[in-house]
């Protein structure tokens, strides 16, 4: 029986997934996160597609490093493979993980969270992005992309469970961080 569990959180742009991974990195042990976001490829790579205008998208899994994104993962799962009563999680966030076959596969437990386009631009436009987002970048690119990324996963039934983290002590022993 393998001794790790990876748990992914996706949904849509400012929905609260490193929020939420950070709360639960605070409260369980034995926990690692892996944010996709730290996997964009530089603003001047070339892999990033430009629209006529010269506006990069940053909404599509091409303007990201996945091969290095999936390579990690594995080699976390490498590093977790050992003999031991406790259970190592990985939470990974991100909002295209379900989007991209291999990390998708990787992941046991699957949640994704929603909310209202107008929640999203109000906070959306309070956020700091390197490069920042040109006028029109929430319309043209965001919200679309965001769309278009949410339909392209809709068929699969494995996302949404609702598996709580207590539910994890039932085969291997997780800790609450104020035990360890």
């Amino acid at each position: 029986m393998k001794n790790y569990l990876i748990i992914g959180i996706s949904g849509f742009t400012n929905s609260g997934k490193s929020t939420i991974a950070t709360m639960l990195s605070k409260e369980i042990c034995n926990l690692d996160v892996m944010n996709q976001d730290l996997y964009f490829l530089e603003p001047d790579d070339p892999a990033i597609e430009r629209d006529i205008h010269g506006i990069r998208n940053f909404e599509k899994l091409s303007a990201l490093d996945m091969e290095r994104m999936v390579q990690d993962v594995k080699l976390w799962i490498k590093s977790k493979t050992c003999n031991s009563d406790s259970l190592f999680i990985l939470l990974i966030e991100g909002f295209l993980i379900f989007n991209h076959k291999e990390l998708s596969d990787l992941i046991d437990h699957k949640y994704f969270i929603k909310i209202t386009k107008e929640i999203c631009f109000e906070r959306r436009i309070k956020r700091q992005y390197i490069p920042p987002d040109p006028d029109g970048y929430f319309d043209s690119y965001v919200w679309p992309w965001t769309i278009t990324n949410l339909m392209a996963i809709q068929d699969c039934t494995d996302i949404g469970r609702n598996m709580k983290i207590s539910q994890l002590s039932k085969s291997r022993k997780v800790n609450n961080c104020h035990d360890c």
